[in-house]
C-alpha cells in the first residue's frame, strides 16, 4: 500500500518515474491491463483496496477514479474506454469523445457527467494527489 501511495502521488522516486513514465505516460492506471515486472503487477492487483481507502484530490485529472463505474450507459459509446478526468476536461468539446447518435439513456448520463466536469476543482498545473481516509478523517502522507 506504501508502494501505492507514493506511485498514484507521483512521489519524486526514481522507480516511481520510471514506472510511471515507461506503462503509464497520459494513462490512468487502474484502467488498464497490468504490465510491467512481477513486482509492480503485484502490487498494482492492490490498487481497488487502496481506491477504497483514500480519496483522490483532482488536480490535472491524469489518475482519477474510472468514469465508466459511474457512467456505464454513456461509457458504452465512447471512443477510448482508458478517458480520464484530464483528458475530458482537454477535449474540445464533449461530442467529440463518443459515437454518435447518443441514445437517450446515454445523453442523460452525457448531462450528468456535464455537470459533474462543472463541479471538479480542476486545475492542468497541478497532480492529483491521494489521501488516506479514516472514518470521517483525511490524512495526507
Amino acid at each position: 500500500m506504501k508502494q501505492l501511495q507514493k506511485f498514484y502521488n507521483k512521489e519524486d522516486i526514481p522507480w516511481v518515474q520510471l514506472v510511471g513514465f515507461k506503462h503509464y505516460s497520459r494513462k490512468v492506471p487502474h484502467a488498464l491491463a497490468e504490465v510491467g515486472s512481477f513486482w509492480w503487477k503485484d502490487i498494482l492487483r492492490l490498487n481497488v483496496l487502496y481506491r477504497g481507502i483514500t480519496k483522490c484530490n483532482v488536480g490535472d485529472g491524469m489518475t482519477e477514479e474510472i468514469l465508466a463505474s459511474k457512467f456505464p450507459i454513456l461509457h458504452s459509446f465512447v471512443r477510448n474506454s482508458n478517458s480520464s478526468v484530464h483528458d475530458l476536461m482537454d477535449a474540445e468539446d464533449l461530442d467529440s469523445l463518443f459515437h454518435l447518435p447518443l441514445s437517450l439513456p446515454a445523453m442523460d448520463e452525457l448531462m450528468s457527467l456535464q455537470q459533474m466536469l462543472v463541479n471538479i476543482p480542476y486545475n492542468a498545473d497541478s497532480k492529483d494527489t491521494w489521501t488516506l481516509i479514516w472514518g470521517n478523517q483525511v490524512y495526507t502522507s
